[in-house]
């Protein structure tokens, strides 16, 4: 059986615990960002609420982005059909991206 010594153990226990309070804190600055994306989201539509959405087809997860692929050989003849009567409109991207 080899003999080791204190100082040896105390390091291989020492290193040990720093990968775990990195492990954590890359954790938490993960969950933290996180969680400001969603905030910042929430918070740019809470204050376009009052704006009127655009005419086009929304998915839930892809936003009116597939729409847009779709007419994108037309695009202006299309912006003046989801905009038509409108003065201002909002259309929201996919989701998880950022709303700014």
């Amino acid at each position: 059986m080899p003999h080791t010594s204190r100082m040896e153990l105390w390091t291989r226990g020492w290193l040990r615990s720093a990968l775990w309070v990195y492990l954590l804190g890359a954790a938490g600055h993960a969950a933290g960002r996180f969680l400001c994306g969603v905030m910042r989201a929430w918070r740019m539509r809470w204050a376009l609420r009052d704006v009127p959405e655009v005419r086009a087809r929304m998915s839930t997860i892809f936003g009116i982005w597939p729409d847009l692929l779709r007419n994108s050989k037309r695009i202006h003849d299309w912006r003046i059909e989801i905009m038509s009567g409108l003065s201002v409109g909002k259309s929201f991207g996919p989701w998880g991206s950022p709303d700014y």
